[in-house]
């Protein structure tokens, strides 16, 4: 009986390479997906954050471009539905041109969307820009002040600068705080 426990472990002992290496190999086959997933994901991320950069400088050049000398020409100080639409596909066609040709291909290839789904994207993400570019706090202390330049050179009163500030929700156009 003693014998055949030397002679099992000894057979055990002999097969306990063979286990090991089809571990090993096994452990190696995840270990290449996951790193192979991680730099798909990496590379997904830059694409987006590329995309982001890419919208907000379209976005930012549209605004300073186009919607600012529209806002000064409005009797109203605001555009209209079709100069919003107009703003928004310049914004679009500029971001696009930004981000390049073969860069949208690619963008479209990754994610694995078709080209109506990719401009839904540009549309969604543009819209996105527009909103965080009116939240920012510099962009009222900057309307607040060039409204305050402007009126000044008008002889009109100024407005609250400091009051526009401290709210961080508020816009300045023209002479009144927005909230």
């Amino acid at each position: 009986m003693n014998y055949f426990l030397w002679d099992l472990m000894a057979r055990s002992l002999s097969a306990l390479p063979s286990l090991f290496l089809v571990a090993l190999s096994w452990l190696s086959f995840q270990l290449s997906e996951l790193i192979t997933a991680r730099a798909r994901n990496e590379s997904v991320l830059a694409m987006l954050e590329r995309l982001d950069d890419a919208v907000f400088t379209a976005v930012r050049e549209v605004e300073q471009v186009l919607v600012i000398p529209l806002k000064r020409a409005s009797a109203s100080g605001t555009l209209g539905m079709a100069d919003r639409g107009a703003a928004s596909a310049n914004a679009a066609q500029a971001a696009r041109a930004c981000f390049g040709a073969k860069s949208w291909l690619d963008l479209g290839a990754t994610l694995g969307l078709s080209s109506d789904e990719l401009e839904r994207v540009l549309g969604a993400r543009v819209e996105a820009a527009v909103y965080q570019l009116r939240g920012q706090p510099a962009r009222v202390v900057g309307n607040a002040l060039q409204a305050s330049l402007s009126s000044a050179r008008r002889g009109g009163a100024a407005p609250d600068v400091a009051g526009a500030a401290s709210y961080p929700d508020s816009t300045m156009e023209g002479n009144t705080r927005v909230q």
